[in-house]
């Protein structure tokens, strides 16, 4: 199958994406979950009616790299999907985990984000960062070190000691816990209400 390439503007959100329609497809569809100003009467593209096109003028010419996204693009309503939220405690816990070597540091990346954007707190403290990593099906020993990696790279900051430590998302934090949100939440089934 040929590859297909699609590229679009909405106001400051740009897309670009090449690959099997399945793909550009799926990829489109992560642009329109992050894009605010996205109108909803625009569909995913329907590429089966367009005719196929020779080989690009500028084939082998690098794309320019894109901006990422700033997290106001982001929609709250991706992380309302993500988590679940006890109204009664104000706690928060996590509808589904990522996977791979640095689960539950991800994990940990997403609750601070969820605190932050949805319970309104800049920080976490230590005890309620481990509650939510339990609640949510994690555990580990020590926060610090699961989040070893983070902490080196700066995208989360620890203050205190022990358990009357405190971490907050930096900006470079913030946009790696949305990119890693959305990645999740677009694993959900559409059709469930949550």
């Amino acid at each position: 199958m040929p590859n297909l390439k699609l590229r679009v503007k909405i106001a400051d959100c740009e897309y670009e994406a090449e690959g099997s329609q399945e793909s550009v497809c799926a990829q489109f569809e992560i642009f329109r979950n992050l894009c605010g100003t996205y109108p909803q009467k625009w569909n995913t593209p329907d590429f089966t009616s367009q005719p196929e096109k020779g080989p690009s003028q500028n084939q082998g010419t690098p794309l320019p790299a894109t901006q990422p996204l700033h997290p106001s693009q982001f929609s709250r309503n991706v992380l309302e999907r993500l988590f679940i939220h006890d109204p009664l405690t104000s706690r928060l816990s996590c509808r589904v985990l990522p996977t791979g070597s640095t689960k539950l540091a991800d994990t940990m990346l997403l609750l601070l984000l969820g605190n932050k954007e949805i319970l309104r707190q800049q920080e976490t403290s230590a005890l309620a960062l481990n509650l939510a990593l339990t609640r949510s099906g994690g555990t580990v020993a020590r926060l610090d070190r699961a989040l070893a990696t983070y902490l080196r790279d700066q995208w989360v900051l620890k203050s205190g000691k022990g358990k009357g430590g405190k971490y907050r998302l930096t900006k470079l934090g913030i946009q790696h816990a949305w990119e890693k949100a959305v990645h999740l939440v677009n694993l959900l089934p559409e059709e469930l209400n949550y």
